[in-house]
């Protein structure tokens, strides 16, 4: 048997090898594209289906008829099947070698601490900075003194249920806080992000997780080393701190947070069935969910994105008005000329 057969049947059962590793139960992993091979270098095989052998007669493509004489063997003739080299068996491939195609890619069902994480931090800059930026006396009890002094004695001066604050402070400030922060627990857990309002398990389960998630950022917010505590020393003025916002923020804050998920499964919902204004409709997802607008723009959304549903253009609206189209080319004359050879056959005697 000469060197190049030899060589020819290693790659042939390397091939087969290969592509019978899936029926071992292996699987390969699924962001791994399929390997495109040459056509030209694909043989294909019949006989039997996977598992059982079948022994089929070497093949090989013809050489062109323009090849050199050396280059081509005698043709055998007809009914002629004996063959000078040796059967070798081979698998069906089914007409062709199997495809491997990606596994699916189911989204992750985890929360997204990360994300959570980070637009948390957000808020919290976002907060501080607009307190250090309208309240002297906060900037002014930030520098002064000792950083750990001051901290705790402003923890430990929290006293009562009041904190001298306005009501609009305690009772509509907080509870927005509060629910802003719950939003951003929900669009960033996969299993409640589209839930709605309504009476089902899931839902309530994913709003008593989020009211959690506010309640841990309304403790730092208060009490913690980024907090009111010691950006501003809160509390260490007696009268100053007490448990309001501690309570209200994120109890409260449930409640606006379900009071906002109502008004856009009943109101905002059925104004965009009876309007088509782009306009209207972002105004009323964004002024009536103001707490949920907030935390799109946290993750930097659009104020009146929705994870239920499209946007605010209308189906079969373009919110950008349509490119001109390129002047139609002219139309080919309806009879066609005629041809000078006949006219001039035609003419002549």
């Amino acid at each position: 048997m000469g060197r190049s057969v030899r060589k020819r049947i290693l790659c042939l059962a390397v091939v087969a090898l290969a592509g019978s590793v899936p029926l071992w139960g292996q699987e390969l992993p699924a962001d791994e594209a399929a390997v495109q091979v040459d056509p030209s270098l694909v043989v294909k095989f019949e006989g039997a289906p996977w598992g059982g052998a079948a022994a089929t007669a070497w093949s090989e493509p013809a050489a062109p008829p323009d090849a050199p004489s050396s280059l081509r063997e005698a043709e055998p003739a007809e009914g002629d099947t004996s063959s000078s080299r040796p059967a070798v068996a081979q698998p069906d491939y089914g007409g062709g070698a199997p495809v491997v195609r990606p596994a699916a890619v189911t989204p992750s069902q985890k929360f997204h601490w990360r994300p959570a994480l980070r637009q948390s931090f957000l808020f919290l800059l976002i907060e501080h900075g607009f307190r250090a930026g309208t309240q002297g006396y906060t900037r002014q009890r930030t520098v002064e003194g000792p950083f750990f002094q001051d901290w705790f004695d402003s923890v430990g001066g929290i006293r009562g249920w009041n904190d001298n604050d306005a009501f609009a402070a305690n009772y509509i400030g907080h509870p927005m806080q509060g629910a802003a922060a719950g939003y951003i627990q929900i669009q960033n857990d996969p299993k409640g992000i589209r839930q709605e309002f309504g009476r089902s398990p899931e839902y309530w389960k994913s709003r008593m997780k989020a009211t959690a998630w506010s309640a841990a950022y309304s403790v730092q917010f208060e009490l913690g080393p980024l907090g009111e505590a010691t950006i501003g020393n809160v509390g260490q003025k007696r009268g100053t701190g007490g448990a309001v916002d501690l309570v209200v923020t994120p109890v409260v804050g449930l409640g606006w947070m379900v009071t906002e998920d109502a008004l856009d499964k009943y109101v905002i919902r059925g104004l965009e069935q009876r309007s088509q204004s782009r306009n209207l409709r972002a105004l009323a997802r964004s002024f009536l969910n103001p707490s949920r607008s907030f935390a799109n723009l946290l993750r930097r959304k659009l104020p009146w994105h929705r994870d239920t549903r499209d946007g605010v253009t209308v189906a079969g609206q373009s919110p950008r008005p349509a490119a001109p189209r390129p002047a139609a080319a002219a139309a080919p004359p309806s009879h066609p000329a005629a041809d000078p050879a006949q006219s001039c056959d035609a003419a002549c005697p």
